[in-house]
């Protein structure tokens, strides 16, 4: 009888081993390995995270024809043996979600084959059918363009949209691409999620600038600006200062944004800076109109920054070197707008000022 009692004991045993093995802690599960959540999870890793990427249908680089999903199984092929390479990424295929729940800091999540994950955050790219919960943000976002959002919010962009286009309004650490986008959405999502992972944070305390400055280390985006592509030289500071609003971004009939970058600039497009640098309101009242020359641009970098005379140097010595640029050096000539966006960029470093999910400067 005791010989008996142990045979049945023994598949007990192994059965509670088998189940206790199949609970998988990660960073940051991904949902749908369509080319948005792979380019989440490629992020995610790449900030220094581990990350779990899981798709359904058994395919990866699905696209989507209405509700039809459309295969491609030697891309799926090649996709696999690419992400593979990678440190820190599990790609597990034939798989869905079956349920979800908060618990504690972490997501608990039940998967179709029984397997369980905890993860400290989730990416949703599935398009076929959201776990996203209904009050969304992305609700009252939709439809802008970087140019045209309202307040401030454009200074939160990541993959030309704003930080709160991702993150559920009531479901923490749950980042949502909501619709069918571009990879640059996906990579934002990856780069929230990792943040939120790697710091043990909540996507309510996102450092906006650290998650902007993470995509355009990994050559991402902020902004499609149409005219400004990724081969040109002075993309990333013009990147970076068409976040801050201190030269704004032009959009012409809903159409691209666009930076213009030869035209000239005048005193009176740069007056966002006050908003930054206090000090800089008493240039502004002396100098509140008219072209703005090398000349007056160094004047307002040497005070707001305290500088001296070897400013003049430092930049004529870059002038084509460093900065690219392919005029001469001339202290009388009237900036284009590339100009100064590289030179403010440069030398007073406006990006680096801290901003609320919101757009307003954190003091």
């Amino acid at each position: 009888m005791r010989k008996f009692f142990y045979l049945l004991l023994i598949p007990l045993l192994i059965i509670s081993i088998n189940t206790f093995a199949q609970t998988i802690r990660t960073d940051v599960l991904v949902i749908g390995g369509n080319t948005f959540g792979i380019s989440a999870a490629k992020q995610a890793v790449k900030s220094g995270v581990k990350a779990h990427l899981i798709e359904e249908t058994g395919s990866l680089g699905n696209t989507y024809e209405g509700k039809k999903v459309v295969t491609n199984t030697s891309r799926s092929d090649s996709l696999k043996k690419s992400l593979d390479t990678l440190k820190n990424l599990k790609i597990v295929l034939k798989v869905g979600v079956k349920s979800k729940e908060r618990d504690g800091n972490k997501w608990k999540v039940r998967l179709t084959d029984g397997t369980k994950i905890s993860a400290r955050a989730i990416v949703d790219a599935e398009p076929r059918k959201f776990l996203a919960g209904k009050d969304s943000i992305y609700d009252v976002l939709v439809g802008n363009t970087s140019s045209t959002w309202p307040g401030n919010i454009y200074r939160t962009f990541v993959g030309d949209q704003p930080i709160k286009f991702f993150v559920d309004g009531k479901e923490e650490n749950f980042i949502s691409l909501k619709s069918i986008g571009r990879d640059a959405n996906g990579q934002a999502a990856g780069a929230i999620a990792a943040y939120c992972a790697f710091f043990e944070t909540t996507a309510k305390k996102l450092d906006v600038r650290v998650i902007q400055g993470e995509i355009l280390g990994y050559k991402g985006h902020l902004v499609d600006i149409y005219d400004v592509p990724k081969a040109d030289s002075n993309y990333l500071p013009i990147q970076r200062i068409a976040v801050t609003g201190i030269i704004e971004l032009i959009n012409i009939n809903g159409g691209s944004d666009l930076f213009q970058p030869n035209e000239k600039v005048k005193i009176q497009d740069i007056t966002a800076l006050r908003e930054y640098f206090t000090r800089s309101k008493l240039w502004f009242e002396d100098n509140p109109l008219g072209e703005l020359t090398l000349e007056k641009l160094l004047s307002l970098i040497k005070f707001t920054g305290n500088r001296g005379e070897e400013l003049n140097r430092e930049v004529e010595k870059g002038w084509k070197t460093s900065f690219k640029f392919t005029d001469s050096f001339d202290l009388k000539k009237q900036l284009t707008r590339r100009q100064a966006a590289v030179l403010i960029d440069a030398y007073l470093k406006p990006f680096n000022t801290k901003i609320n999910l919101d757009g307003r400067i954190m003091n």
